[in-house]
């Protein structure tokens, strides 16, 4: 299992569990302030939702960061 792998290589990991909503899996990341988010799917799943959590990945830390600037 890769976080295992992770943990045992000093790596802080956090799990969120199953059934976690897309929203759900950003809002997390930002709050711990993750350097990689690795999310595991059902087969062909990833087809759709990869594209949407990274582009409210991309747009979340966008605005995360510009309400830090001000």
């Amino acid at each position: 299992m890769p976080a295992t792998l992770l943990m045992k290589e000093g790596l802080e990991v956090t799990r969120l569990g199953l059934y976690n909503s897309s929203e759900m899996v950003v809002q997390s990341a930002l709050e711990e302030d993750v350097g990689v988010v690795d999310i595991s799917f059902l087969p062909g799943d990833y087809l759709t939702l990869t594209p949407i959590i990274a582009d409210k990945m991309s747009g979340s830390v966008n605005r995360y960061y510009e309400r830090g600037r001000e």
